[in-house]
């Protein structure tokens, strides 16, 4: 199996990717592993998306500089884009079939914000010893970016995109989603 050989010890994988599973996928997932527990990070989704165009001009898989902003605003709303910041449909597709012991859910503002309170949160979750310090990669940066100001055009944009859904995610998580609707709203 995917975690074998590994018995008495918590073994795990992350990728956004599996915010993308259907329904069916996920149900299978959790067949084949019923104690399973998922941690799912959300990001402010206009961030996000901010992030994901630099990051996939960082890797040459897109040039910003030799698109237009059409193009830009059109990259940004393939449906590949938008579905992995539909938090509430990836939340809803996981709580459905996880009991609620076996989900949480965590910030990426958490990170930067409190990230011991963060680690000793996931230890907690994951029944670890929420005293062990942590490692000190934990606050080394991965796949960074160099820090570049979203444009205000595309921040418009965006802010349109991604306002109703915002506002969605502030009635129903409050906390950090909250914050981001009062931002852009």
């Amino acid at each position: 199996g995917l975690f074998a050989g590994h018995p008495g010890k918590i073994t795990g994988e992350f990728t956004p990717a599996y915010s993308l599973m259907d329904d069916e996928d996920v149900s299978d997932l959790v067949s084949a592993y019923p104690k399973i527990k998922a941690i799912i990070i959300l990001r402010n989704p206009i961030e996000r998306a901010w992030s994901t165009i630099l990051y996939h001009d960082k890797r040459r898989m897109i040039s910003i500089a030799d698109m237009t902003r059409e193009e830009i605003k059109e990259y940004l709303s393939k449906s590949q884009i938008l579905e992995r910041s539909d938090y509430l449909s990836i939340i809803n597709r996981w709580s459905s079939r996880l009991a609620k012991d076996q989900l949480l859910i965590v910030y990426y503002d958490e990170i930067s914000n409190n990230p011991a309170k963060l680690y000793a949160k996931i230890a907690k979750f994951l029944d670890l010893d929420p005293g062990r310090s942590m490692s000190s990669s934990f606050a080394k940066k991965v796949n960074a970016s160099k820090p570049e100001t979203l444009p205000g055009w595309l921040a418009e944009h965006l802010k349109a995109q991604y306002i109703s859904a915002l506002k969605q995610m502030a009635l129903q998580l409050g906390d950090y989603p909250a914050a981001w609707y009062e931002e852009y709203k």
